[in-house]
């Protein structure tokens, strides 16, 4: 079965980010398929069919009807079914699935004979040579957003600056597949995905950065002037560019890094070099929210105008400022401004993910992300909205969802609305009802 990022103890799965000072979009999945560009020409509709069933595994695996998964990818349902069936299914289609679930590609293309399997290669190869520069994350319309890189790429200019990247002799070659989402902030870039097995790092001609290395799977290890030390799941360390020395990843394992300019941290953590090297233990609350932060920032499609991609990259700063020992007034304003904004997009994130899950609670839901159950509705009164009317909100679209899909008929709307968190049939409607117009009964009819 393919690994999916759906990782409950560390970034809750979730395609939404909150609204942040009422700047930030709700975020869609990245880019849409297109209509003929990148057509899967000469597959047998044997492995199409092969294709479109893992498709639908890989649906019922995330536990999703077809509009769930239509709306995490933001598609039609209707294409969805369409590529269940083994039709319309396109390079641009499988690189959003395997993207936005982090399904390798090489497992949803396993029904491909080899000769199949290099057109396929060798067609995204002819695609991305016609594409634009790959390492552009603001486009023409100003606005930033994530990009698939491959295993063997070089790094983007913005990490290629402060570190020489070169593969350690004798590591296994890296596959040209995607292997990790890229997003390039004004000053910060986040990269979350996998890693080659191993690679040496050398300080380049660059001001100095700081790589933050969080492991959401698998094991790393660095040796370098400082030592030499090993992180496993859950657990993070800091290295500079300055110091040179060999990286090591499991292949199959999972993770985060925030590369940020020195400059930056100093002015919040002046002794931040001190705690160089120094493993992170697993649990570190700034730790899962940046976990989850950049987990919600990859799924976006829409963009970052460049204010809020401003702001972002100061709120990871004060993260790993807070970290890396800032003390006083420089921790307070770390807390107020980089912590609530990313225990903001965690909540929203587990909201997201599971409102409709038996206990959740608020209380709960404070206690994971070490806050109180009063400071987590302060939280989203700051945005104009009350923790409650986000959960409603959420179990109302899910429910709207159900209503319609054939495969939730043997239910009664009162099964569903107990299946979606409320507490009666009679609260259901009366939300359902101000929402939408009108009751769930007659939009089930109407359907």
């Amino acid at each position: 079965m393919p690994q999916l990022r759906v990782d409950r103890d560390l970034q809750p799965s979730g395609c939404m980010l909150p609204r942040m000072r009422s700047r930030l979009r709700v975020l869609k999945p990245m880019k849409r398929p297109s209509d003929g560009a990148g057509k899967l020409r000469g597959m047998s509709r044997k492995a199409m069919a092969d294709i479109g069933g893992r498709i639908r595994s890989l649906r019922m695996r995330l536990d999703r009807s077809e509009p769930g998964f239509a709306a995490l990818l933001g598609v039609e349902p209707e294409l969805v079914a369409a590529w269940e069936a083994g039709e319309r299914i396109d390079r641009d289609a499988l690189i959003l699935i395997a993207g936005a679930t982090d399904t390798e590609m090489e497992w949803l293309i396993a029904g491909l004979t080899p000769a199949e399997v290099e057109s396929f290669h060798a067609a995204a190869r002819a695609d991305r040579r016609r594409s634009r520069r790959p390492d552009q994350a603001v486009r023409d319309d100003g606005l930033v957003r994530p990009r698939l890189i491959m295993a063997d790429e070089p790094p983007p200019p913005s990490i290629a600056a402060a570190w020489d990247v070169q593969p350690e002799s004798g590591a296994p070659a890296a596959r040209r597949r995607p292997s990790a989402l890229l997003l390039d902030l004004p000053g910060a870039t986040l990269v979350a995905g996998r890693r080659a097995a191993a690679y040496r790092v050398r300080p380049a001609s660059g001001l100095e950065q700081v790589q933050l290395k969080l492991v959401l799977q698998g094991r790393h290890r660095f040796e370098g002037p400082r030592g030499r030390c090993t992180i496993g799941r859950g657990g993070a360390l800091f290295t500079s560019s300055a110091d040179a020395g060999l990286a090591a990843y499991a292949p199959a394992g999972r993770y985060v890094s925030v590369f940020l300019p020195a400059a930056s941290l100093a002015t919040r953590a002046p002794r931040f070099a001190a705690r160089l090297m120094t493993p992170i233990a697993a649990g570190s609350p700034p730790l899962r929210l940046i976990g989850a932060y950049v987990s919600s920032l990859m799924l976006s499609e829409d963009g970052l105008d460049p204010e809020t991609a401003r702001s972002l990259a100061e709120h990871f700063v004060d993260l790993c400022a807070i970290l890396l020992g800032a003390e006083g007034d420089d921790r307070a304003l770390a807390e107020a401004r980089g912590l609530r904004a990313a225990q903001r997009t965690a909540a929203a994130q587990a909201i997201e993910a599971g409102a409709t899950t038996p206990g959740f609670s608020a209380a709960a839901l404070a206690l994971s992300l070490g806050v109180t159950e009063g400071q987590l509705h302060e939280l989203f009164l700051e945005t104009g909205e009350g923790f409650w009317d986000r959960v409603d909100a959420r179990r109302l679209d899910i429910a709207r969802a159900r209503l319609v899909d054939p495969e939730f008929d043997p239910m009664t709307v009162a099964e569903l609305a107990f299946a979606c968190g409320f507490s009666s049939l009679g609260e259901f409607t009366r939300l359902f009802t101000a929402r939408f117009g009108v009751d769930p009964a007659d939009f089930r009819r109407r359907r």
